[in-house]
């Protein structure tokens, strides 16, 4: 008999212990996290020094906000010397996970040749990227490289629906959006137009179901 209360206190003893733990996990703060958020005060009270050594710390350890912002401070001197190339690894590291801003920066970078080799077609990628994860930006200057032919087979049609999709997310401009669309659907007929507004429409729904491109095997 003694056995066995034995064999149930033990039980109910390891029980406590793995709930103690459990409850220790979820209260503690996680260094991640604070370290981002020590960053970021940093940032924001403009304490460049130190915010670019705490993103460093998080973007060598592999943290996408972290790489993101690190490419900016180096983009734009903030606490640092203006290093484009700096920036642009910072920028990549953080596009490969998937970030859409960080993959339209890539595609600047790309495009002009800053701090990279210049790389029409890899840009092209890169926005196509990014558009396709969300960043408006992107969606419409690929909007209007398929209008135009600029780098890619022209394509009125796939023009015409990430250009509709830029305006309706109300991008930066987005009267100059609307005016591009406008002049746009003047060269196309009724059921390219149709076709268009149809592929903006499925691409909405897709994105509101947070379908998302996979990271990158580049």
């Amino acid at each position: 008999m003694n056995f066995f209360l034995s064999s149930n206190n033990e039980v109910i003893a390891q029980r406590c212990r793995r709930l103690l733990i459990i409850i220790l996990f979820v209260l503690l703060p996680l260094p991640g996290i604070a370290g981002l958020d020590e960053a970021i005060n940093a940032y924001n009270q403009r304490d460049y020094a130190t915010a670019l050594g705490e993103f460093r710390s998080l973007a060598e350890a592999g943290d996408t906000k972290a790489q993101l912002q690190l490419g900016l401070m180096y983009d734009n001197s903030l606490g640092t010397e203006q290093d484009h190339e700096a920036a642009y690894y910072w920028y990549e590291q953080a596009a490969r996970q998937g970030n859409a801003r960080a993959q339209f920066n890539v595609a600047e970078m790309l495009g002009l040749g800053q701090g990279v080799k210049q790389d029409k077609q890899q840009a092209l990628d890169w926005y196509i990227h990014a558009a396709e994860n969300g960043y408006t930006e992107s969606q419409y200057k690929l909007g209007l490289a398929l209008s135009r032919g600029d780098g890619v087979k022209q394509d009125l049609i796939e023009a015409c629906k990430w250009l509709e999709i830029a305006a309706s997310a109300g991008v930066d401009g987005s009267e100059v959006v609307l005016t591009v669309l406008d002049d746009l659907e003047q060269r196309m007929t009724a059921d390219e137009i149709m076709e268009a507004q149809k592929r903006s429409q499925e691409w909405q729904e897709r994105f509101a179901r947070q379908e998302r491109m996979p990271k990158l095997e580049m």
